[in-house]
């Protein structure tokens, strides 16, 4: 947590915990931490879990954001700050046909 009294933000939580787990992949022999995935054990479960959360949160965003570029019909292209969705995703799913998955 950032600072008492701030609202717990379970996305924040769990990418924590991912990260917290993929760090510790780097710290053990790879043969150990492969065992642990296949066995399900310690951080390997939390990676999985994680992951899992993680997909889901990202793909209510993305499903969002489609129906908010399509819901009007037409989307703002415009670049800068008057632009009504001048962000990364936004601007990926402008440019391209990238899968909800590549987003």
């Amino acid at each position: 947590m950032l600072a008492p009294g701030l609202l717990e933000n379970t996305f924040a939580t769990v990418f924590d915990r991912a990260m917290e787990a993929t760090l510790n992949r780097f710290i053990f022999l790879e043969c150990l931490w492969r065992c642990k995935k296949w066995l399900g054990l310690s951080m390997e479960t939390m990676l999985a879990r994680s992951i899992v959360h993680m997909d889901q949160y990202l793909a209510a965003i993305i499903k969002a954001r489609k129906l908010e570029l399509t819901g009007n019909g037409k989307c703002d292209t415009t670049p800068g700050p008057m632009a009504a969705h001048d962000d990364l995703l936004s601007r990926f799913m402008h440019k391209g046909s990238y899968s909800d998955e590549s987003l």
